[in-house]
């Protein structure tokens, strides 16, 4: 692995430059590709082309131009919630980041890129798979990866809101108003976070929507659909349901809010049988990327690869993913990307002003958990995508020997 020594202003703009080149070439791999001629047919690639040069901001605006037409044709119906819930999610996440928090809605919109680029790579050896992904025609497995990808961390703010509320109260707490902190901290954590969202959940659990074979709740479906990702009875299922929800983990919680937006629609659910197939696989997967992490060795293709294949790119997708008034992390870029026949390469590089010990053990620490869950992944060797991952930083004091391994058969 190389180590980038110094971090003048030159050192710095070269990087940038690199960042935009490997971004133009993740796309590259992409819209260069035959594999989901639904880019070119929805005109995103001409969208996808500014994408690599812009800031955060402009990137948002993009992101959501990409996205609205890609769910408009998945769900055909609902433009003003649809619309809704992602403005509101955005709105929150703006709010998040500035916080001291990573972006989520541009992370979603990068897993998405990085999940094609990876799916384009080894794209005959999915044509041999394909029963295993639940579709016949490429769109099918396009559609649920959109699905799985891009609203994946949605019920990030419900998991986060007892922080959110901790982070007013301290300020009301600065600024004098000690009653409204104290307020804040007693009486409104205890009766809306461990009251209110459980009859929240609930009441989202109990909301009935029809399905190929009748009628069921949205409680119902996706513990179907945790059985139908890890393969276990309605017991253990059941059991994981009850974990999720009591900590309100934000993949299921992404799951349940992905569900009742789409039972609003209808009869999405039965519109297609097929399609019905592949969504099981993408609201499973949304569900367990979370707690998957423990449940790793339970996941196969058969079962479902859409779980899996999120679980490597939601791990490996860290640049531009800035930390606000945080000390202990640096700023990841990603400054090299290749994607050939069955292999990607992916270079990192990590920025900080002043790298004091705890901040260098503290992204050694963080990598080695990355690498713990690539490492999981790999006994599978479901996708059969070669990774290999490298690491500069403008510190020149980091041993990267203590992350390893570096290179994964996936």
């Amino acid at each position: 692995m190389s180590i980038l020594s110094g971090s003048n202003f030159i050192d710095l703009r070269i990087r940038a430059s690199l960042a935009i080149e490997a971004q133009e070439d993740l796309l590259a791999s992409i819209v260069n590709s035959s594999s989901f001629p639904r880019l070119n047919a929805l005109e995103i690639e001409s969208r996808l082309s500014k994408y690599a040069f812009s800031g955060a901001r402009n990137r948002e605006v993009i992101v959501s131009e990409i996205v609205s037409p890609l769910l408009e044709e998945i769900l055909t119906s609902s433009r003003i919630v649809r619309k809704k819930v992602f403005d509101s999610f955005r709105a929150y996440d703006a709010y998040s980041v500035q916080s001291g928090k990573k972006y989520h809605y541009l992370h979603q919109f990068d897993v998405f890129l990085l999940g094609l680029s990876i799916m384009c790579t080894i794209w005959d050896q999915l044509e041999a798979k394909k029963n295993y992904f639940g579709y016949e025609d490429p769109v099918h497995m396009f559609h649920a990866w959109v699905l799985t990808s891009i609203v994946h961390d949605f019920g990030y703010p419900l998991e986060s809101l007892e922080d959110r509320i901790k982070d007013l109260a301290k300020i009301f707490g600065d600024l004098g108003a000690r009653a409204v902190s104290s307020k804040l901290k007693a009486s409104y954590l205890k009766k809306v976070i461990k009251s209110s969202i459980g009859v929240d959940i609930r009441a989202l659990h109990n909301i009935k929507i029809r399905i190929p074979d009748g009628t069921t709740t949205i409680g119902d479906l996706l513990r179907l659909c945790i059985q139908d990702t890890i393969r276990v009875g309605e017991h253990v299922a059941r059991k994981e349901q009850e974990k999720m929800v009591s900590v309100r983990d934000h993949g299921y919680m992404s799951a349940v809010i992905l569900s009742a937006f789409m039972s609003s629609i209808g009869n999405y659910f039965v519109s297609d049988p097929k399609k019905y197939d592949v969504i099981v696989k993408a609201l499973g997967a949304i569900a367990l990327h979370v707690r998957g992490k423990s449940l790793i060795r339970k996941m196969t293709l058969r079962n479902n690869p859409f779980a899996h294949l999120l679980l490597i790119c939601d791990n490996l997708q860290d640049w531009d993913r800035s930390f606000f008034h945080q000390e202990n992390y640096p700023t990841c870029c990603l400054t090299k990307y290749r994607a050939s026949k069955d292999s990607v390469g992916i270079t990192y590089f990590f920025y900080h002003k002043k790298w004091q010990s705890n901040v260098r053990s503290e992204l050694v620490n963080y990598l080695r958990k990355k690498v713990s869950i690539l490492r999981a992944l790999e006994r599978s060797k479901m996708l059969g995508v070669n990774l290999s991952i490298s690491m500069e930083d403008n510190c020149g004091k980091i041993d990267y020997k203590q992350v390893h391994p570096t290179t994964f058969q996936l």
